[in-house]
């Protein structure tokens, strides 16, 4: 998943952060580290880092990070074999 400029600009307004500080210290408010998201989903970064490539989690590459967005939840689908 490639998340445009407008995505984040999107996600801004929809979560109503227009007049909000987006940025302490170099550190994203309002948005999960990979570790952060791996502690969440008691799973590892990897995992994390892997269900975002495959579109299970939301989130932003930012340069060379990966944000997750605090709302995303996993979003796996599973096959039957019947």
């Amino acid at each position: 998943m490639k998340v445009k400029g407008r995505d984040l600009i999107i996600y801004i307004l929809e979560n109503h952060l227009e007049d909000e500080p987006i940025c302490i210290d170099d550190r994203f408010l309002n948005l999960m580290s990979v570790g952060e998201a791996a502690v969440k989903f008691n799973v590892g970064e990897a995992t994390i880092k892997t269900w975002y490539a495959c579109g299970v989690l939301d989130g932003i590459r930012i340069g060379n990070e990966i944000y997750i967005f605090p709302n995303s939840c996993v979003q796996l689908q599973i096959e039957s074999s019947t």
